[in-house]
């Protein structure tokens, strides 16, 4: 019996390993601190925006969740909602990630003053199951329109 659990123990602890190594060394560990409270400037648009940012080198799971995100959005929504894709390192895109508060990869949705974070869903599912992804992409831009 000793054996079983040691043997699932094994299994699992790999399974965690695999799964935070798919991001590896492009992915920072940090996480977006984004809230309401933390916006320094006052959005007054009320257009649907959705922001991917991301770094410079990317993994599979890094393109991944901007390949979901941009075939949810025009699948669904078209012109109703822009998407942007940030590239965190270059200079001209710092006031962005300063105003929203972005410290590593994040895809957030913005609507005015609400700000939803899908940053944890869509590295979860973009290359394991991307069609939860799209849903929470889906469910979350049709709360705000």
């Amino acid at each position: 019996m000793k054996k079983i659990v040691s043997i699932i123990s094994l299994i699992f602890i790999i399974g965690i390993g695999s799964v935070s190594a798919q991001c590896g060394a492009c992915c920072s560990n940090k996480k977006s601190n984004i809230t309401k409270s933390n916006l320094t400037d006052k959005q007054t648009s009320q257009e649907v925006k959705a922001y991917y940012f991301h770094a410079t080198r990317r993994c599979a799971t890094c393109k991944a969740v901007e390949s979901v995100t941009k075939n949810a959005i025009q699948k669904y929504f078209k012109e109703k909602v822009i998407f942007q894709s940030i590239n965190r390192d270059q200079k001209e895109n710092k006031s962005l990630l300063k105003k929203y508060n972005i410290n590593g990869q994040a895809l957030i949705i913005v609507k005015g003053k609400k700000i939803v974070n899908l940053t944890n869903s869509a590295f979860l599912n973009a290359r394991n199951n991307p069609k939860k992804l799209e849903d929470k992409i889906k469910r979350t831009i049709h709360s705000m329109l």
